[in-house]
């Protein structure tokens, strides 16, 4: 039986429900985005217990937090394989010479799946009046402008 289970999922933090951002480990060995579980606690009504959202582990005092670095670098490793597992050209739907472009979202590690086609360059037409590249376009005037 196949399962939904990818690896970016088990780097998801599960207040945020994101790909974990500047990850902190707590003593019962869940982790968060620092941010989120710090303001998790702060938002929390108990000043003298603080818990692991996921296990409810209580912990007193407050235990102090910094970024795991070793998580980090796997994230980041990660991040990396998969950005050049999905940087590929895709068999394009116009012409040949035609490449085609994936949109990437890095933070969700997750593809848009939207293939866009290189479009030709365009040069700007020239003012009619000045002989000179137009710059700016007023949409109350409706028209061209030379700065």
């Amino acid at each position: 039986m196949a399962s939904g289970w990818t690896e970016e999922e088990s780097f998801a933090c599960p207040v945020c429900l994101e790909t974990l951002k500047d990850p902190a480990t707590l003593p019962c060995g869940h982790s968060y985005c620092l941010a989120c579980i710090q303001s998790h606690w702060d938002k929390g009504g108990s000043k003298d217990q603080y818990s692991c959202p996921q296990c409810r582990q209580v912990f007193n005092p407050r235990p102090s937090l910094a970024k795991s670095t070793l998580l980090a670098e796997a994230m980041e490793k990660l991040r990396t394989n998969s950005l050049k597992q999905h940087s590929f050209t895709a068999p394009s739907p116009g012409p040949p010479s035609m490449p085609v472009y994936l949109e990437v979202q890095p933070d969700t590690m997750q593809r848009k799946g939207s293939v866009y086609p290189q479009l030709p360059s365009v040069e700007p037409k020239p003012c009619h009046q000045h002989g000179r590249p137009l710059d700016l376009f007023c949409h109350d005037d409706r028209e061209c402008n030379i700065l």
